[in-house]
């Protein structure tokens, strides 16, 4: 009797031990199952090749008409910098990405894949802006939900004869809201959609700028909407909205 019971608890103890081990096992794949998650490859929100397509335009001074839109990349010397494969097939280089009768902007792709915009030229103000450092629009990689902040300095002249209209100290906050499909006049797009929130101090005004874009892949924007926000002096203010829509 006492044989068996000795041998009933040895039993019992390795049901145990091997139960234990089994959790710790467990344990450690779930472990692994909850790494942090990667980051989202961003690189590919603009292509190499030349992209040009209609936007309607729903809301700002040209609401109801259409305008024709392209972007054009222009390759840095093949000494510039890594090769495409070392960037995921985005070499660095310049783009000038131009919307029909409101602006040209031109984009810096350095070897890492971040897109910036070092200037734009505002068709309908007749001002072209410079950002010094460039404003970083779209991150080579980034985590949903992350934001990220820059700081430049900022100039605006005057295109008709190269005067400084205005100058100061700028902000970017940009942030990665959401990565999948979405439906689009131009079909279903597999994409990005990117926050910005910029934050100017300007000789005579204040302005803050909030620009939702959604990127598919290769193709650049295919849905923007800004809203612009500017305090002249602290004594006035105005708000203005655009939404621009990729219809082919």
């Amino acid at each position: 009797m006492h044989t068996t019971q000795h041998t009933l608890t040895a039993a019992l103890l390795g049901v145990a031990l091997l139960a234990t081990a089994g959790c710790a096992a467990d344990g450690l794949a779930g472990a692994a199952r909850d790494d942090p998650p990667q980051p989202v490859d961003l690189r590919n929100a603009f292509g190499q090749e030349p992209v040009a397509g209609v936007y309607r335009v729903d809301a700002g001074p040209l609401a109801g008409e259409q305008v024709a839109f392209s972007i054009t990349p222009l390759p840095a010397d093949a000494e510039a910098g890594a090769s495409d494969e070392d960037n995921g097939g985005t070499a660095p280089g310049q783009m000038l990405m131009e919307v029909q009768s409101l602006r040209e902007t031109s984009l810096e792709r350095d070897d890492q894949g971040n897109v910036a915009i070092p200037r734009t030229i505002d068709l309908l103000e007749q001002v072209r802006v410079v950002y010094e450092p460039a404003a970083t629009i779209v991150p080579a990689r980034m985590h949903v939900g992350e934001v990220r902040r820059q700081e430049f300095q900022i100039n605006v002249y005057r295109l008709a004869d190269g005067s400084r209209r205005a100058g100061g100290s700028g902000s970017i906050e940009l942030e990665l809201v959401e990565v999948g499909a979405f439906d689009t006049p131009i079909g279903r797009v597999d994409g990005y959609r990117l926050r910005e929130r910029h934050d100017l101090h300007l000789s005579l005004a204040r302005v803050n700028v909030e620009v939702d874009t959604i990127y598919g892949h290769e193709i650049g924007p295919v849905r923007k909407t800004t809203v612009h926000r500017t305090r002249a002096l602290g004594l006035f203010g105005s708000t203005e909205r655009e939404t621009l829509v990729r219809i082919e």
